[in-house]
C-alpha cells in the first residue's frame, strides 16, 4: 500500500504486509486504518502515522469490506465467501457478533 502526500502528489511511504486487500476503512481521526485481508481472512490495523501493522483480527472467509461505524467503535467486515458480516469492538479488536446468512448483491438482482 502506498501512502501518498496529497498536496505534492508523492509516495511518503509503502506499507507491506497485506495479502489481497479488499476494502479499507479509516478512523475519523485518521490515526487508524483497517484493510480486510482476502487471502488471510483477517483484517489488519494499521498505525497511519509510522505505518507499522498495529494487529491482525481474523474473521470469516474472504472479506471483502471494512466499514466503521459512525462513532468509531464497531467496524464491519463483510466476508463474501461464507456470507458473514463480522462485528469487531474496535477497543479491543474482538469480534464481539457474527451475522450471517448474508447473500451477495448484484446487479442482475437489484433490477
Amino acid at each position: 500500500m502506498s501512502i501518498v502526500d496529497a498536496a505534492t502528489k508523492k509516495i511518503i511511504r509503502e506499507i507491506t504486509g497485506f495479502s489481497s486487500i479488499r476494502g479499507i476503512s479509516i478512523t475519523a481521526d485518521g490515526g487508524t486504518l483497517y484493510a480486510a485481508n482476502s487471502g488471510r481472512n483477517s483484517i489488519s490495523a494499521v498505525d497511519t502515522l509510522d505505518g507499522t501493522i498495529k494487529g491482525e483480527i481474523k474473521v470469516g472467509r474472504e472479506p471483502y469490506g471494512a466499514a466503521l461505524s459512525p462513532d468509531d467503535k464497531l467496524l464491519f467486515a463483510s466476508n463474501k465467501a461464507d456470507h458473514t458480516i463480522d462485528v469487531i469492538n474496535v477497543a479491543d479488536h474482538r469480534v464481539v457478533k457474527t451475522i450471517g446468512g448474508v447473500q451477495r448483491t448484484t446487479a442482475s438482482n437489484r433490477l
